[in-house]
């Protein structure tokens, strides 16, 4: 059926906090790839009933839902919130032992 014996996926994949997400259908909307599902079963904010699901296997990774939910209840998985904004501040902010280049390296005219 398959012309390899298995296939590996990308680990970027959307995942839902049904506690914060309010089921307002954005994200199945916005999904080109139709992967997220409203399930009755979760409780959502506020215990309401039904929340989103996202099914990690079929997910592409792609990150619009994350970009369009309005109760920032997505992130993807490995680029989460806390993940960037650790990046960017190490970036931006050196350590406090930091030496620049033009610091230690002498530049011969």
């Amino acid at each position: 059926m398959l012309s390899r014996e298995t296939l590996s996926g990308g680990g970027r994949v959307a995942v839902v906090d049904a506690q914060l997400c309010t089921g307002c259908l954005t994200c199945v909307r916005i999904c080109p790839f139709g992967v997220p599902k409203i399930h009755p079963s979760l409780a959502g904010a506020g215990n309401i009933m039904g929340a989103a699901y996202v099914e990690a296997a079929i997910c592409q990774g792609c990150g619009l839902c994350a970009a369009e939910c309005p109760a920032r209840a997505i992130q993807l998985a490995h680029y989460t919130d806390a993940q960037m904004e650790a990046k960017v501040t190490a970036l931006v902010e050196p350590p406090a032992d930091f030496i620049p280049l033009a610091g230690i390296v002498e530049v011969n005219s």
